[in-house]
């Protein structure tokens, strides 16, 4: 583009810039004729300008051109280029890049440092820093923070007022942040509160004064504890003012026992007795209301100083009066329970009998075939043998009487693949619900065996299945299911219906699980079946195996059996 040239009868009669009429917008019009050959030759020797210049980019050398021509190609340089330190990357002779650092921030140094420019040069000119200068800074709880321009003289009072302060700011402690010419940072507290005393105009002080006095400020003199003087700012000043929420310590206080939401709420200035229990849900039907207990602390040793009593029911029904106490930060109240307090029991029964639902036990010895009555008797679909009984606190009982320690003990050890005994505790997760089941034999029940009945307890949950419609085979066998139950037949006509043993099958390990939870591991393939039962039919054991996987599958049996035990014995 800089030596376009246009031949007319084997001559060159003109030679055109085009950057002249790009760049400058001056070009020279000339006039074709027929027969004119407009030649345009590979583009010569390259230099890229980059950086803080108007027209960043790569420009054609022409020629002779030196540093300066090509800012000047790519439009000169913004107001924010530093020209003190012009990078220029360069080819050498032998074939590697250096780099050369030009001053052009002068005339005198231009002229040492305007280098020839060679093909492949690369220019980046750099941006002066943007630090502003002259500067402080004001955050936090302010309407308008960020940057404000730094004036000689000026005062904490000239940068924030009570006009630009949010509601929530917290002005006992603000902190103004100085920057020192080595960039080490030291932080002041202040105290607004103190410093912004003055009268409505912002300037002069209640009272007699003469006039304002400007009052310097020297970090090397100055008690810092916390500044209360309207100190003289610095360049680069910061000062943050932060909320009530985040300055202020946060209290609270407890309260426990007898409500519906116990635990600790923030405390409220003059916060009473009566507004504790009501935040916290109001007092349960089984609160003591004769008296509460506060118990004080001492702020000095963080110990309890005095423990008082209330009159709960006086304070709850004459609240802010003095008979509900004002409270103070970290009490603790103690609603405590009626002596032999007890509140309805309840059980649910669903499944098939006749009125599903909750029922509350007339008493303490109530059974589970009296409330079996309550709720209208079984449906015709209803499955007796399948019957389930859920209670919560078997599960704690089982651990306090260490029947879960003995489960946990017996997973510590199996024998991998090549037999040797490898110690570790084996990831078996002991069924939560199996756990709460009381195994029963409800046909027994309802025939009369008042020994085989169970006294019902708080939050039991009985449930009766549907009837089903055969004998679930599973395991290793040809074809795992349900086969259509026939009376009187044994287990090998069911095994047999699905398919027969294959022959990894562990015949002698079969086992039957009776729908009350019950295992029949005697004299299986002649027991006589019965509806609901499931039989299993176990894979062997071989050196190749997975023994991880069999070992957790006896162990989820041997807990079922020891929960078994520990239930049966505990009727």
């Amino acid at each position: 583009m800089r030596d376009i040239r246009l031949v007319r009868a084997n001559k060159i009669v003109k030679r055109v810039d085009l950057y002249s009429l790009l760049i400058d917008g001056n070009g020279e019009d000339v006039r074709l004729e027929s027969n004119d050959i407009i030649f345009i030759p590979v583009v010569g020797p390259l230099v890229t300008v980059k950086g803080d210049v108007r027209r960043p980019g790569i420009y054609e050398l022409a020629g002779g051109e030196r540093v300066v021509d090509a800012i000047a190609l790519a439009g000169g340089v913004r107001s924010s280029a530093y020209l003190g330190s012009v990078e220029l990357y360069r080819y050498t002779d032998n074939k590697k890049r250096v780099l050369l650092t030009l001053d052009l921030s002068d005339s005198s140094k231009t002229a040492r440092n305007n280098l020839a420019l060679r093909d492949g040069d690369e220019i980046t000119i750099r941006s002066v820093s943007k630090l502003t200068e002259q500067v402080v800074f004001l955050y936090g709880e302010i309407k308008y923070p960020g940057e404000y321009q730094y004036k000689p003289g000026m005062r904490v009072t000239d940068l924030v007022s009570k006009d630009i302060l949010l509601p929530h700011a917290y002005l006992k402690r603000a902190f103004l942040t100085r920057t020192f010419k080595d960039n080490s940072k030291k932080v002041y507290p202040l105290d607004l509160r103190r410093i912004l005393q003055y009268s409505p105009d912002g300037l002069v002080g209640e009272g007699a004064v003469s006039g304002e006095q400007v009052v310097p400020f020297d970090p090397q003199d100055e008690d810092t504890t916390v500044l209360t003087r309207n100190i003289e700012l610095r360049p680069w000043d910061r000062l943050d003012v932060f909320s009530y929420d985040r300055m202020k310590e946060k209290l609270t206080i407890n309260i426990e026992g007898e409500v519906r939401m116990p635990g600790r709420y923030d405390y409220a200035e003059d916060m009473t007795l009566s507004d504790l229990v009501y935040l916290a849900g109001g007092p349960k039907r089984s609160a003591y209301l004769l008296h509460a207990e506060i118990a004080r602390m001492d702020v000095d040793t963080m110990r309890v100083s005095r423990v008082f009593r209330v009159d709960l029911r006086r304070a709850l029904s004459k609240p802010h009066s003095r008979f509900d106490p004002v409270l103070e930060p970290s009490d603790a109240v103690f609603i405590r329970e009626i002596p032999n307090y007890q509140d309805h029991k309840k059980v649910w029964v669903g499944g098939e009998v006749l009125f599903p639902g909750t029922y509350v036990l007339d008493s303490d010895s109530e059974s589970l075939k009296e409330v079996i009555a309550r709720a209208g008797g079984f449906t015709r679909d209803a499955f007796l043998p399948g019957a389930v009984l859920m209670r919560k606190g078997i599960a704690k009982d089982l651990e306090e009487r260490d029947v879960l320690s003995v489960i946990s003990s017996l997973q510590r050890v199996y024998r991998d693949s090549s037999g040797v005994i490898d110690k570790r505790v084996l990831p078996i997760e002991v069924n939560s619900d199996r756990m709460n089941r009381i195994i029963i034999d409800l046909p027994k029940i309802m025939s009369g065996d008042d020994d085989s009945d169970v006294v019902l307890q708080d939050g039991d949950r009985f449930y009766v299945p549907r009837k089903p419609s055969g004998i679930s085979v599973i395991g290793a066998v040809a074809s795992s299911g349900t086969i259509m139950f026939k009376e009187g037949k044994k287990a090998r006509y069911y095994i047999d219906k699905a398919g027969g043993f294959t022959r990894r099958s562990s015949k002698g390990d079969t086992r039957i699980i009776k729908p009350n939870g019950m295992v029949v591991k005697k004299r299986v393939m002649s027991h006589r079946v019965e509806l609901g039962d499931v039989i299993v039919v176990p894979e062997k054991v071989e050196k190749d195996r997975n023994w991880l996987k069999v070992f957790q599958t006896s162990m989820s049996i041997i807990a079922s059996a020891l929960t078994t035990v520990y239930v049966v014995t505990k009727l």
